[in-house]
């Protein structure tokens, strides 16, 4: 009996997780600079949890958002934990699309922050590059 609570408990736990963008990532989006997960100021948190919070009809409240910030202030690292989040989280058969001023951009940036997040998760198999039950 025990168990199952616990179970529950923990269930009901990851899936508030998955619908909080933030709660999200600072649990799972390791970054490159520190191989740990992102610590988000409380400004990106208010403005991120705004912009991806699904309204009661479950959609959210934006088509489209612009985030902008200088340079070397962690714009690739967020772009990269937003598409992460959404992959593991809005069910299966998802796309993401990582854009830039060109392909390579997007791949060099985008792309390369989330497949490095991937890769530093401890549970992450390098041989068979595979975090077992989200990622192949």
């Amino acid at each position: 009996m025990r168990a199952t609570r616990e179970r529950i408990r923990a269930r009901t736990r990851q899936l508030r997780i998955a619908d909080d963008v933030c709660a999200w990532g600072e649990e799972h989006y390791n970054i490159e600079e520190t191989g740990e997960p992102i610590e988000l100021a409380p400004h990106q948190k208010a403005v991120l949890r705004y912009c991806l919070k699904r309204g009661p009809d479950g959609r959210l409240p934006f088509s489209t958002i612009i985030w902008s910030q200088p340079k070397k202030s962690g714009k690739t690292a967020i772009a990269g934990m937003i598409a992460r989040w959404a992959a593991e989280t809005w069910g299966r058969y998802g796309e993401i699309l990582c854009v830039g001023n060109d392909a390579e951009q997007a791949r060099e940036r985008a792309f390369k922050a989330i497949k490095t997040s991937i890769e530093l998760e401890p549970t992450y198999h390098p041989g068979r590059q595979e975090l077992p039950g989200r990622w192949r």
